[in-house]
């Protein structure tokens, strides 16, 4: 709890510049997966909006080093959406928390990164993380 008291400080919900770390293999993993990729927004754009979904709510496959009672999600937005914000992010996760039976979710946490800590900054996205 100490290390989720910890993140609720230091992350900035609307513009973290709070530098997470992932696992070594996590790291090496996504270290593979994106030099196998020749056109990466191509490929991210099939693969989170087939059907031109507006909003995509998926498990991060690379996540951070959050903790074990932490499971971290990523709200992805298609950039043909306009004027979706950061209450509309957060409208979404409170529906999602409320409407899901698979967790006994004790609190969240929200936040889109600065561009100096983005992997991926043209799909605008949110992390999610998830106290269990």
């Amino acid at each position: 709890m100490d290390n989720w008291n910890y993140l609720k400080t230091v992350i900035d919900p609307q513009n973290n510049y709070y530098k997470f770390k992932r696992d070594d293999k996590i790291l090496e993993k996504y270290t593979n997966f994106s030099k196998n990729i020749v056109d990466i927004h191509s490929y991210l754009m099939k693969l989170l909006f087939p059907k031109n979904e507006k909003i995509t709510f998926k498990m991060n496959d690379f996540p951070y080093i959050v903790g074990n009672n932490v499971k971290h999600y990523l709200l992805w937005i298609n950039p043909d959406t306009d004027n979706f914000g950061f209450e509309d992010a957060e409208q979404i996760i409170l529906d999602i928390i409320k409407n899901q039976y698979v967790y006994d979710i004790k609190d969240y946490i929200l936040f889109r990164n600065n561009t100096v800590n983005k992997s991926v900054d043209y799909i605008e996205h949110y992390h999610v993380l998830l106290l269990i």
